[in-house]
């Protein structure tokens, strides 16, 4: 009995030791706060500046906007989490072609004419490493609604007029930051909007086919890609 009481005791020491040699080893695991690779994020407004270019899709009739540079700002705040509340204005400095349905068909194309946009949107927007980043970077994805509108207005010589449609918008990107209050960031963004025909698209005026079909839709929905990058001042705290 004094022999397994022994035993017993040699075991128990045995299992503190181990334990005050495993305490050092277990305090290691992950990194400490000043060797972490995530740093809290300390602002939770965002000023930007953005620039980038728009990437139009092309319409059947090749009469919508095409593309071309753009710029414009954003102001984003933090909601709670890694959530935040975006407000943009873009403008793109876009071209299209002028169509003129009642002339003959190889010559209905009469020019190209300035057609700036103006776009507008609200979004709602994710940190994907929460309100904090990874080795100074924090992937986003976003998405929202507002309206694109047609800064020159007015119909052209076919009718024709962008207008102010409604816009859905969705996207994803990522922001850098030293530490300090200067940010950069860059964004995919999809803009998708409805292009709408008039009704002189689907007339014959007598000089051949009629630009559309009877049976062709008036209106079509076109996803269009953005590339914007920008410059951030962060504020609040």
């Amino acid at each position: 009995m004094e022999s397994m009481g022994v035993t017993v005791k040699g075991i128990l020491t045995g299992l503190v030791l181990l334990a005050g040699l495993a305490m050092p080893t277990m305090a290691q695991v992950g990194h400490a706060p000043e060797r972490s690779p995530y740093r809290d994020l300390r602002y939770p407004r965002e000023w930007t500046f953005l620039t980038g270019y728009y990437n139009a899709a092309s319409d059947p009739v090749g009469v919508a906007p095409g593309s071309g540079p753009m710029a414009g700002g954003r102001y984003d705040m933090r909601l709670g989490g890694p959530a935040y509340l975006s407000g943009r204005v873009m403008a793109a400095f876009l071209e299209r072609r002028v169509l003129d349905p009642r002339r003959p068909e190889d010559d209905r194309f009469i020019g190209e004419e300035s057609m700036p946009l103006l776009f507008s949107d609200l979004s709602l927007g994710l940190n994907l490493t929460g309100f904090r980043t990874w080795r100074g970077f924090a992937p986003t994805m976003s998405g929202g609604l507002g309206f694109t509108a047609d800064l020159a207005g007015g119909n052209d010589v076919g009718n024709y007029r962008f207008g102010a449609p409604f816009t859905m918008n969705f996207g994803a990107g990522f922001k850098w930051t030293a530490g300090g209050r200067w940010q950069v960031r860059a964004d995919w963004v999809n803009y998708i909007y409805q292009i709408k025909y008039p009704n002189s698209y689907y007339i014959n005026h007598g000089a051949g086919d009629p630009v559309r079909s009877l049976t062709q839709r008036r209106e079509l929905w076109r996803r269009n890609v953005s590339f914007q990058v920008g410059l951030s001042y962060l504020t609040g705290r």
